[in-house]
């Protein structure tokens, strides 16, 4: 789950905007989906972490950086 922690969290740092900066909505909703996902990788829950990363998927207007960390969370999940 470690790995899926550092993925998650570099696709957050990657989406965060600096203060003072205005966010769009999808990058808002990433940022907390990716705190989300966090939060349950590193408790170990599987099952809430799948539900992060298939919410992650219904955010339109996704880099391939991020399509990509998430396809490599779900290959990681599949291990457990």
């Amino acid at each position: 789950m470690d790995e899926i922690v550092y993925s998650l969290t570099g696709l957050y740092w990657a989406t965060q905007k600096p203060e003072g900066f205005r966010s769009t909505l999808a990058e808002d909703l990433l940022c907390a989906c990716c705190e989300r996902g966090i939060e349950a990788a590193k408790a170990g829950d599987v099952d809430q972490v799948e539900d992060v990363l298939l919410g992650l998927r219904n955010v339109t207007s996704l880099t391939e950086v991020a399509n990509l960390t998430i396809a490599k969370c779900f290959a990681i999940l599949n291990q457990y």
